[in-house]
């Protein structure tokens, strides 16, 4: 594909854009070769509306006809950072997402990496890295409805939403440019603030964008642990709060989360100062 003509808004915002017509997934692609600075330095792309095999959380597959999805693999950099002060990325990635829809749609973000409108699932995040200080923040956004089954099987139909329901011609390309323009803000952003959600003053924003706090929430951690509470807030490194009925309070930095229903008064309003708090 050709990117100048396909993205013209993006290409004056990306330090280097690529285009595919189709691929198993970006993420593997650009982790493939991430220890090449030339070929992806900070705020490089890669982009394709035909992804096959598409990852999710937890090794889960993330499945759309041609076309109905947009991935991208965004490359960030920032020579000397510690790999601890970029914890709390996924959670910015999820802001840059949420600002770059607004024009079309506002969303809530889902702890740690599902764009949601009204419950339903518009956009996916997952960042990874190999050790070398760089990461790979993959976004995939809904542009229309697809007849495969999305996230194999792990979702209904009615529990996903896409693009074109709030806006029939959405352009990928403005889309694009307004999130690689807001994550290269706020990673910087979070990096000036040594990783720290709270310094960085984006505590708040996260807070009010969140559909997970003040939810009772079930989190399935990677070793099979369930944990259930309140969800309170979130740490200055991005972890969920989640406190049980006796108030305890449990930090989590990796689970699968599903909502239960609204928690109750007190396991949040207790320990409200908690939130944003290292």
């Amino acid at each position: 594909m050709d990117s100048p003509s396909l993205f013209p808004a993006s290409q004056t915002v990306f330090s280097v854009l690529r285009v595919v017509d189709s691929t198993g997934s970006t993420n593997s692609d650009v982790l493939a070769e991430l220890d090449d600075t030339r070929r992806w330095p900070h705020l490089s792309a890669l982009v394709c509306f035909d992804q096959r095999s598409g990852r999710g959380r937890r090794g889960r597959s993330w499945l759309a006809d041609p076309g109905a999805l947009m991935a991208v693999s965004i490359v960030l950099r920032r020579p000397g950072v510690p790999a601890e002060h970029s914890l709390a990325l996924p959670l910015v990635v999820g802001l840059a997402v949420r600002r770059a829809l607004l024009p079309v749609v506002g969303v809530s973000l889902k702890w740690p990496n599902d764009v949601h409108v009204n419950g339903r699932k518009l956009a996916g995040i997952l960042c990874e890295s190999r050790g070398n200080g760089a990461i790979v923040a993959g976004v995939g956004i809904n542009l229309r409805r697809s007849g495969q089954a999305f996230d194999a099987g792990q979702l209904d139909a009615s529990r996903v939403a896409s693009l074109d329901e709030f806006q029939p011609r959405v352009d990928p390309d403005a889309v694009l440019a307004r999130l690689g323009g807001e994550l290269d803000a706020l990673a910087a952003q979070l990096w000036d603030a040594g990783g720290d959600l709270v310094a960085s003053g984006l505590s708040h924003e996260y807070l009010s964008a969140s559909s997970t706090v003040d939810s009772r929430v079930r989190v399935t951690r990677p070793g099979g642990e369930v944990i259930e509470g309140g969800c309170v807030g979130f740490d200055a490194q991005g972890r969920i709060l989640v406190a049980d009925s006796a108030q305890h309070i449990a930090r989590l930095d990796a689970g699968e989360v599903e909502h239960v229903r609204p928690a109750a008064p007190s396991a949040s309003s207790a320990h409200r100062s908690w939130r944003g708090l290292p």
